[in-house]
């Protein structure tokens, strides 16, 4: 308690170029996240988009878990792998309101 969390790295090689490291591992840095704890989306399931509520961020290696609206025999809760509208994006309704205002 009370102290500062840090996180490294530790490579152990011989003769490993800095540079080439440096650069392998600042492609894998992520942009900001489109969206925030209780945000409400659409998430595809089976190439349907279906509302939903973000439940969780950086859960079980994937980027979001939603927690859909309206649940079915599968479950509560499904998982976006990356942040694309491939598979999640903005309610359609929110940006209605949005743009109304």
């Amino acid at each position: 308690e009370g102290e500062t969390r840090v996180s490294r790295f530790c490579l152990i090689g011989r003769e490993l170029d800095r540079k080439i490291v440096e650069d392998l591992f600042s492609k894998c840095k992520t942009e900001a996240l489109r969206f925030k704890l209780g945000d409400e989306v659409q998430v595809n399931v089976d190439d349907v988009y279906v509302p939903g509520k973000v439940d969780s961020i950086w859960d079980e290696g994937c980027v979001y878990r939603i927690k859909l609206d309206n649940p079915d025999e599968d479950g509560e809760f499904v998982w976006a792998p990356d942040d694309t509208e491939q598979y999640i994006k903005q309610r359609e309704e929110s940006i209605s309101m949005e743009a109304s205002m």
